[in-house]
C-alpha cells in the first residue's frame, strides 16, 4: 500500500547533506519582499489578468492566517517518538508514503482470484479513499512514523491522460480534491485523525507542470511554456500528459503574479492542517521562487517541513544545455528546503546494482546474503 521514503532499500535516500535534521529560515527574495500576505477567494478561476488585483484577493493578515492554521496541533513540529537510534538522530523525521487509491480492496480481490471457493461472490476492485486510509492509521502509527505523505490528491487531467485513471502528477486544480478520494471535510477528518495518532500530514506539490486541461491552462495561458504558435507543451517530451509552467519567463511582473498564486495554494493547504510539502522535481523550479514561498509559509508555521525531489546530474546537464532551469542541491538548501533526495548517489547505485553477470557488487552481496540466510 505504501513505501517508506527515508530508509527503504532500493529507493533514493532522503536525507540532507549536513548530516542532521535542520530547520533553516529562508530569506525572502528581494524582488518579492513587498508582497503582502493575501489569499485568493478559493484561489479561483475568475481572474484573467496578468496579475491578481486587490479586489480579486481576500486580504488577510499574517496574524489571522497563523491563528487559523494553528488550530491543528499538526502544524507544530515535534517527533512522535524520541530518536532512539543514530540513524533517526542523524536523519530526522520518518516519512510514510501513501498512494490513497491503493487503500481500496486489492487484497480482497486478489484473495478471491486465488481461492476458487470464493468465485461465486467476486469482489469488484475499488479505488481507495480518505475514509479507508483513516481505517489504516493505527497500523501506520504503530510503526512510529512522524509524517503521512500523500501522493497528489487533486483532480487528474483528462486530456492526453495515461492509462485508464490517469497519472496523479497530471493535475487539473491545485486547490481541489479528486472526488474519488473524498471531499474537503473528509480530508480535514483525515488530518484530525492522523494528528491524534502523532502523524503529521505532508502533501505532494507539483509546480513544474500541470495537466493539458488544467485551471492554469484555461485561465492563465500566458503562464505556460508555449510553442511559437501558442500551444502549451512540456520540455521533457516523455511526460506527454502534462505541460510546463513557464518559470523562465522574462516578464517579472507576470512571473511574480504566478508565483503569488502558487504560494497561496500552499498557504491554503496549511489552513487545512497540512504540516509539510514534498515538492516534485523541485530542481526544475527556480530557487528564487522556493525561497519566497518557503519564507511565506514559515511566517505562518516556522516548523513546516519542505522535502524536495531534486534531479540526477544527467538530467541537470541536459536541461542546462537547453537553457532550462536545473537548480543545484546547494541552491535548494539555501532556498530553505529541509530534506532533498540524494540523487548524487544515483549513478553509483546503478553501477553497484547491475545484474550479477555484469559485475554488480550489490547484487553479488545480496545473493550471497540470501544464500546464507537460507542455510
Amino acid at each position: 500500500m505504501a513505501t517508506v521514503l527515508s530508509i527503504a532499500v532500493g529507493t533514493p535516500v532522503v536525507g540532507n547533506r549536513f548530516g542532521k535534521w535542520r530547520s533553516k529560515q529562508a530569506t525572502c527574495t528581494p524582488a518579492l519582499a513587498d508582497a503582502r500576505p493575501r489569499s485568493l477567494h478559493r484561489l479561483s478561476r475568475t481572474s484573467v489578468g496578468s496579475q491578481f488585483s486587490t479586489e480579486q484577493r481576500v486580504a488577510r493578515t499574517s496574524h489571522d492566517r497563523s491563528r487559523r492554521c494553528t488550530t491543528h496541533a499538526s502544524t507544530q513540529w515535534e517527533m512522535s517518538v524520541k530518536p532512539s537510534t543514530p540513524w533517526q538522530r542523524a536523519v530526522g523525521p520518518s516519512i510514510y508514503q501513501v498512494y490513497v487509491r491503493n487503500h481500496g480492496n486489492p487484497l480482497e480481490v486478489l484473495e478471491q482470484k486465488e481461492n476458487p471457493a470464493l468465485a461465486d461472490t467476486p469482489a469488484q476492485p475499488t479505488i481507495g479513499n480518505f475514509t479507508q486510509l483513516i481505517d489504516d492509521l493505527d497500523r501506520i502509527a504503530s510503526m512510529h512514523f512522524d509524517f503521512l505523505y500523500l501522493l497528489p490528491i487533486h483532480p487528474i487531467g483528462i486530456a492526453e491522460k495515461k492509462g485508464t485513471l490517469g497519472c496523479p502528477y497530471s493535475i487539473r486544480d491545485y486547490t481541489d480534491i479528486d472526488h474519488a478520494l473524498g471531499d474537503i471535510d473528509e480530508f480535514q477528518q483525515l488530518v484530525k485523525e492522523a494528528d491524534q495518532r502523532g502523524l503529521r500530514v505532508m502533501l505532494d506539490v507539483v509546480y513544474n507542470h500541470t495537466s493539458h486541461d488544467s485551471v492554469l491552462v484555461d485561465n492563465f495561458i500566458w503562464w505556460m511554456r508555449t510553442t511559437p504558435t501558442g500551444e502549451p507543451y512540456c520540455a521533457e517530451g516523455y511526460w506527454s500528459d502534462v505541460v510546463d509552467i513557464n518559470h523562465d519567463m522574462d516578464e517579472s511582473d507576470v512571473r511574480n503574479g504566478m508565483w503569488e498564486y502558487l504560494t497561496e495554494c500552499l498557504l491554503y493547504w496549511m489552513e487545512q492542517g497540512v504540516s509539510g510539502f514534498r515538492c516534485d522535481v523541485c530542481s526544475l523550479v527556480p530557487a528564487e521562487f522556493w525561497s519566497y514561498a518557503i519564507a511565506r509559509c514559515r511566517e505562518v508555521n516556522p516548523q513546516v517541513v519542505f522535502l524536495g525531489e531534486s534531479i540526477d546530474p544527467g538530467m541537470a546537464r541536459s536541461r542546462r544545455m537547453r537553457r532550462l532551469v536545473a537548480e543545484s542541491e546547494d541552491a535548494l538548501y539555501e532556498a530553505g528546503f529541509d530534506l532533498l533526495y540524494d540523487y548524487d548517489l544515483w549513478a553509483s547505485w546503478k553501477r553497484a546494482a547491475k545484474p550479477e553477470d555484469q559485475g554488480g557488487k550489490m547484487v553479488l552481496y545480496l545473493n550471497d546474503l540470501d544464500t546464507q540466510l537460507k542455510r
